[in-house]
């Protein structure tokens, strides 16, 4: 399939993550709304193509070779594409080794993604994001904070939820802010993890200190509905625990790296969208 040469086009590039067609929806949405007329084309994980070739505002969708060897042929085939399509705008949402090289290879005009904005409660930090990083940080709170009229995609809380003292308060708030079709992605530690259970007391994940509430998936998952998302899709560490003692013995060892993706580790990720008002 080849895009009309007087159209505008985009190349979208990303690899597996957790939720990809729920993240991937709203950018596409708006790509579509600023650009009705843009040719855009996905390039993801070969495993995925079939699903993404449904997607509405996909105009091509181009498969990533999960393995390089012995499919070395298969690279330089995308990567000849890549480059002759000549792309006016590039939005990479993985960055790493494999995908840089697709980016090289589109010679692009400009680069684009989500167009981020931060809140930290630390003045200090925030100011340092700012200078350092140049990043649109704002100080404040999630209780306190005031969007001024504005409305996201997106919302991340990484290691937050269990340090403030109404979780479920401030997810509600959260919703507020989301656009229809928006999500959030959050993490926190999970305390019926298996190196929770291993560790027991003295698992870093507990923190009295600073952990004002601790969450297993069941709780993690009511939080969520009741703030108002739909049923969201979890993903789990793997166990530290229990790779560390496979170490210990000989032979268990050498397939620790096997073994361990089926015990849950320090944390859990949950992805939500909103749910129909």
């Amino acid at each position: 399939m080849t895009p009309p040469n007087k159209r505008m086009k985009l190349l979208v590039i990303r690899r597996r993550y957790l939720g990809d067609l729920v993240l991937i929806s709203p950018l596409f949405a708006n790509l579509r709304a600023k650009w009705p007329e843009a040719w855009i084309t996905l390039a993801c994980d070969e495993r995925y193509t079939e699903i993404y070739s449904e997607h509405p505002h996909a105009d091509e969708v181009l498969a990533i070779p999960e393995k390089r060897g012995g499919q070395f042929g298969q690279w330089l085939k995308l990567l000849a594409t890549v480059r002759k399509r000549r792309f006016d705008a590039l939005y990479d949402l993985t960055r790493n080794n494999r995908t840089a090289m697709l980016v090289k290879a589109s010679r692009a005009a400009r680069r684009a993604g989500y167009q981020t904005e931060g809140l930290e409660i630390s003045e200090w930090a925030a100011e340092q994001s700012r200078k350092q990083f140049g990043l649109a940080v704002k100080t404040g709170a999630i209780d306190d904070f005031d969007p001024a009229g504005v409305t996201y995609d997106v919302v991340v809380l990484f290691h937050v939820l269990e340090h403030l003292p109404d979780p479920l308060g401030a997810l509600r708030r959260i919703r507020s802010w989301l656009n229809p079709g928006g999500a959030i992605l959050v993490e926190v530690p999970n305390c019926d993890s298996d190196d929770a259970k291993g560790y027991g007391p003295e698992w870093k994940g507990w923190q009295p200190k600073y952990h004002l509430s601790h969450f297993n998936p069941e709780t993690l998952r009511r939080s969520l509905r009741e703030a108002g998302f739909r049923e969201p899709i979890m993903q789990y560490g793997r166990s530290a625990f229990v790779r560390r003692r496979l170490k210990k013995v000989p032979v268990a060892g050498l397939f620790r790296c096997c073994v361990d993706r089926f015990y849950r580790g320090d944390w859990m990720r949950a992805l939500a969208v909103v749910a129909d008002s």
